[in-house]
């Protein structure tokens, strides 16, 4: 800080830089915090996750975290937090302090003395350790309880799913009592217990705080208590016709606090406590007895929903029917979802499923606890490809539970790729606050017993930060994550001063060694070198890290058989003659196949190109599928205008040809075998075009007999290939 303050304010004066060779006046603003949730606190000054203001973005406290309503969150303010910081950093006393931290939840940073730093607006939410290693962690380890060595719908126990003994009968009694009254302070004086059953016994969700159970069963008081006194419009007019203007005055129920009903008779009692006539008392029973037998079948086809299981779909690879496979219900601890059978299909389709080289893999061990932690790349492949390929499939035409979780699971993926996209637009934040939103809400009334934790609350404030600072790449932790790995790992003399300075020179020499290497003039001459040097480094060149730095390289080089000495090779007849299309496609007719006729203005198209065995496309490697099954999976346009459609590639090559000018014009092209879209009848059968976003689709397992030719921007992506 001490650093930061002159250059901000009046700023540091360099003698002459590159482009400014008269001085330059240098100004260093220090902006985002990027790290993980608890350095983050810390670094900001504001109280940990399990505090009381658990969120450094507002000011809901914990007892209230199932609130997802964003509208009654109250905000933070900049002025007051740095107001209350003040506070405790003039405190006379620790306990004076202690006391003013437990009140607001802020703390001193020195950070605060640059007067420019928003602690609440650059303390960013990073996506990295909030969305892969929390959410779907919990998702998948907690909610889901993965473990390869239960069955499916065998109880679990432990972290989410905390549970309660029965009290004793006069206990429950009293509870019952303070439920009638409707009243905070009542129910108040109820244990934890008492309110954890009063809660399951009406199926509420009871996962949660002291209080924030007590908000539940007031919520539900209030809503049965509408739903008792509720007449139909058709029903008062058929009523007003008998009885006259008796019910011309609205019916407005007994006020929240008198006794609600507790069983049916009294439900029929209160219905009754008025002083109009017997027609109207009679309409209301009548109505009132319409009403539970409609609850009764609905409670009916609740309960025989919830213990419906994921079974056999029509395909060979489903797993053994199970007797539980769902959410906790009333009468059910928390059961596993994803046991033995289920995580025994998702690993039988990541055997069968083709990813490109550069994407992590999910272990093969996944689900087994002799696996260990899985890192944020493991976690992204696992949870949005390897998982939603399956469960989709098993799932995805079912109805009840098993639906409905798909359906909560694919909401969180489709918010988890929406919030980490490279491009995104106000539009795509709105949709990534709607589905994550949507997942939430929906995930409370699924797994009622299983608690939201701080993670969820703030990934519905990513959304702020992907309007301030863009597109997560450029302020997430996986670069920074890969530097505390290699500093970790680098023997030192501890001699602090000399370290950073050696370090610094080190990393120099490196990057310049890599970035020589990766020119084709010199890998041709030192290719021996070249290689070793890769063994020695043995650094994966997969995953997300090295993608976030790539992308933006908008260089295309084709490598492999390219070199002066290549020998060129003669195009096969389709596809010369496609060629032969795209070029006359984009250059008005000015080239004509070899031997046949032309013009004066045309010229002809040489048959001849050289062969390569890969492209290298924004640093991402694309390779025939004689070489790599994996890296020839594509989604590509035939033309700028036209849909993404699926293929793989089977021939890269340079061509040379002459312009009018008699200038050599080289391309690199593309030859790709377009797979069979499904046709209209099958389209309605295929469960992955259910997820539009996050789902993918299906197409027939063959390609069609003609080639496509494409130019390198024509290649959309890579995409994982999953034989059904």
């Amino acid at each position: 800080v001490d650093d930061l303050l002159p250059f901000w304010n009046p700023g540091v004066t360099f003698s002459r830089t590159a482009k400014y060779p008269d001085s330059r006046i240098i100004r260093i603003a220090l902006i985002p915090i990027v790290c993980d949730l608890p350095a983050a606190k810390q670094i900001a000054g504001f109280s940990g996750i399990g505090s009381k203001f658990f969120c450094s973005y507002c000011l809901l406290p914990h007892h209230d975290i199932d609130n997802v309503d964003r509208s009654q969150w109250p905000s933070r303010d900049v002025e007051t937090h740095r107001k209350h910081a003040s506070a405790y950093r003039d405190a006379a006393t620790l306990e004076e302090r202690q006391r003013l931290f437990d009140q607001f939840g802020v703390r001193w940073t020195e950070l605060l003395r640059l007067p420019y730093w928003d602690p609440i607006s650059f303390t960013v939410v990073e996506s990295m350790h909030i969305l892969y290693l929390r959410i779907l962690r919990y998702h998948c380890r907690v909610v889901w309880r993965m473990n390869v060595d239960l069955e499916d719908g065998e109880t679990a126990s432990g972290e989410g799913t905390k549970s309660f003994a029965r009290p004793s009968d006069k206990d429950m009694q009293n509870g019952v009592d303070a439920l009638a009254t409707g009243t905070f302070g009542a129910l108040d004086m109820c244990t934890k217990p008492v309110l954890y059953h009063l809660c399951q016994d009406r199926d509420l969700r009871r996962a949660s705080t002291k209080r924030a159970l007590i908000k539940t069963l007031l919520n539900w008081v209030r809503t049965r208590s509408f739903n008792l006194y509720i007449i139909n419009k058709s029903t008062q007019q058929k009523t007003k016709q008998a009885t006259g203007d008796i019910l011309s005055k609205p019916f407005i129920p007994p006020r929240p606090s008198k006794k609600l009903p507790q069983t049916d008779a009294e439900s029929a009692m209160l219905l009754m406590e008025s002083t109009d006539t017997k027609k109207v008392l009679v309409q209301r029973l009548i109505r009132w007895r319409g009403e539970q037998r409609q609850l009764s079948s609905e409670q009916n086809q609740h309960d025989h929903n919830v213990h419906e299981t994921p079974t056999d779909l029509e395909n060979s690879h489903d797993p053994p029917r199970t007797e539980h496979s769902g959410p906790t219900t009333d009468h059910q601890p928390h059961r596993v979802v994803l046991g033995q059978s289920l995580v025994t299909e998702i690993r039988r389709d990541m055997v069968r499923t083709e990813l490109p080289t550069w994407v992590s893999r999910a272990p093969k061990a996944l689900g087994s606890t002799a696996q260990g932690k899985l890192s944020a790349d493991q976690w992204r492949a696992a949870c949005t490809i390897n998982m939603t390929i399956t469960l989709v499939r098993l799932w995805g035409g079912k109805n009840g539970v098993a639906k409905a979780m798909l359906d909560n699971f694919m909401d969180l993926v489709t918010a988890v790729e929406l919030g980490c996209m490279f491009i995104i637009s106000p539009g795509h934040i709105d949709q990534y606050e709607f589905y994550m939103l949507r997942y939430l809400e929906n995930f409370k009334d699924l797994y009622k017993t299983i608690q939201l934790v701080p993670s969820h609350h703030i990934a519905l404030h990513l959304g702020e930060f992907l309007c301030s600072f863009g597109p997560v790449h450029a302020w997430r932790a996986f670069a920074f994550e890969r530097y505390n790995y290699l500093l970790q790992r680098e023997n030192t003399n501890g001699k602090f001063g000399e370290i950073e300075l050696t370090m610094m020179n080190h990393t120099c020499r490196v990057a310049n060694v890599r970035t020589l290497i990766q020119e084709e003039h010199i890998r041709t001459v030192v290719s021996e070198m070249v290689e070793s040097y890769s063994n020695f480094a043995g650094e994966d060149r997969r995953g997300t890290r090295i993608r976030d730095v790539l992308q933006w390289d908008k260089t295309v080089t084709a490598q492999g058989q390219t070199r002066p000495t290549s020998k060129e090779v003669i195009l096969e007849d389709k596809i010369y003659s496609a060629l032969l299309r795209l070029i006359d496609a984009t250059e008005e007719r000015r080239y004509v196949a070899e031997g046949a006729p032309r013009s004066s203005e045309q010229l002809f198209l040489r048959r001849k190109a050289v062969l390569s065995n890969r492209i290298l496309i924004s640093g991402i490697s694309y390779r025939p599928s004689d070489f790599s099954h994996c890296d020839s999976n594509i989604v590509f346009r035939s033309a700028s205008d036209s849909k993404p459609q699926p293929g793989r590639i089977i021939k890269i090559f340079l061509h040379h040809r002459y312009s009018l000018s008699d200038c050599i014009v080289e391309e690199t092209f593309l030859v790709v075998h377009p797979l069979i879209p499904l046709s209209d009848i099958d389209v309605p059968r295929d469960p992955y075009r259910q997820y539009p976003i996050a789902g993918g689709f299906l197409c027939y397992n063959r390609y069609h007999s003609d080639y496509c030719i494409i130019r390198p921007s024509g290649v959309v992506c890579h995409f994982a290939k999953t034989t059904m």
